[in-house]
């Protein structure tokens, strides 16, 4: 149980007459304005000042449907309950997550720069060889094909993983399993 605030309540009743998210600076009850009470303090007919508690919120922060509370004699606990859950930011940050470890993969593996000459160098091969596979290339431009080739392959491998684990991710349907998914396999070079 998490402690999410506190209250204000009629021991003899057990109601609770006012509740906040923290111990206010100044509580006003029963034309009495007390400022500095602390978790314990009592006030004028009967009253005490209690925590209140509650099971922690379900993973993925779901709308509160409704809310009841009830003192045990030592503190007020409150029972909620929740609405569905909107998957969609949950996917959307895990997705960016995703995304975000695939660029820097990539970009540690080979920089934006390196990427730019190799394309630049893979268009001046072709114009220069025009309709010639880069495989039937003469040497030393075959070598130089096949080596950019082996970095691009790479590349592309990254990005088709991270398509996968992106439609993974959209594939689930609760927020448990989104809690606990986790990327896996990155292809290495």
């Amino acid at each position: 149980m998490n402690v999410i605030g506190a209250s204000l309540v009629n021991l003899s009743t057990g109601e609770e007459l006012q509740n906040w998210s923290s111990v206010p600076a100044v509580i006003s009850h029963g034309g009495e304005d007390r400022s500095g009470a602390i978790i314990g303090s009592e006030f004028s007919g009967g009253c005490l000042l209690v925590e209140r508690i509650c099971e922690p919120a379900p993973f993925g922060s779901p709308p509160v449907v409704s809310e009841s509370s009830k003192f045990d004699g030592e503190k007020v606990v409150v029972t909620r309950v929740y609405g569905e859950i909107d998957l969609a930011p949950i996917r959307g940050q895990l997705v960016s997550s995703v995304k975000a470890n695939a660029a820097s993969i990539i970009l540690a593996y080979c920089p934006q720069y390196k990427q730019a000459n190799l394309t630049a160098r893979a268009a001046e091969l072709a114009l220069t060889y025009p309709g010639t596979a880069g495989i039937d290339l003469p040497e030393p431009y075959k070598s130089e094909w096949l080596a950019g080739s082996a970095i691009w392959n790479y590349i592309k491998a990254v990005r088709a993983h991270s398509n996968t684990l992106e439609a993974e991710i959209n594939k689930i349907s609760t927020a448990d399993e989104l809690k606990n998914w986790q990327p896996h396999d990155w292809p290495t070079p």
